[in-house]
């Protein structure tokens, strides 16, 4: 059971606050983590706003920095369960699609960026 309010994420009693609100639809549950989107104010930029939450409610990773250069385009905008198949829970990934069009595959478990494509 979790309960998002603001920047707030209150995860079985214990709270993790962020820099930007959480987005309201676009936290997705996957094995036993919540994967948060962040939602940074209009004219603001926020790369790497995807974190990772577990069900007892500790921070458990921030997404992997791809280092390119600042530009409101690589701000993640839509997180979703990755549709490739896993058989099993410590391969599944979540996908991450930024503004500018690129989709990631992040590993659950570390917050590592798996692979990277373009698909606007």
């Amino acid at each position: 059971m979790y309960l998002v309010n603001g920047n707030e994420i209150t995860v079985n009693g214990k709270t993790t606050s962020f820099m930007y609100d959480i987005h309201p639809t676009e936290t997705v549950q996957i094995a036993d983590k919540l994967i948060v989107l962040l939602d940074p104010p209009p004219g603001q930029m926020a790369m790497d706003n995807v974190y990772a939450i577990s069900d007892s409610g500790d921070l458990l990773w921030q997404i992997e920095s791809r280092r390119l250069p600042v530009n409101s385009a690589q701000t993640y905008v839509h997180i979703y369960i990755d549709p490739a198949e896993h058989s099993n829970e410590n391969t599944m990934t979540v996908g991450a699609t930024t503004f500018g069009g690129d989709a990631c595959s992040i590993d659950i478990n570390t917050g590592k960026i798996l692979s990277t494509r373009f698909v606007k």
